[in-house]
């Protein structure tokens, strides 16, 4: 995973796996868009959560 700063001082997740299947080519804006929602909501809400644990 590669992280890069986004105007609202959040780090912004670009996942930099392979992707094997060409599943990316697969989906439409709305849903990448929908995909980097939840990646942001685990990285920033869930993420510190369990952290401790």
């Amino acid at each position: 995973m590669v992280t890069r700063s986004s105007p609202s001082m959040k780090r912004q997740i670009i996942f930099a796996g392979f992707d094997f299947y060409n599943g990316d080519m697969r989906l439409t804006d709305k849903r990448k868009s929908l995909r980097q929602e939840a990646r942001e909501f685990v990285e920033f809400d869930v993420l510190p959560t369990i952290h401790p644990y």
